[in-house]
């Protein structure tokens, strides 16, 4: 769940992800 939307952060800007930098976003992001 983390990992596609790190990716899905990432396409937009041409890079291929966008690492999640705070613990409450890595939460959040992983419990829904």
């Amino acid at each position: 769940m983390i990992d596609a939307f790190e990716r899905a952060a990432g396409e937009p800007h041409g890079r291929p992800r966008v690492k999640l930098a705070s613990l409450a976003e890595l939460l959040r992001i992983g419990l829904g």
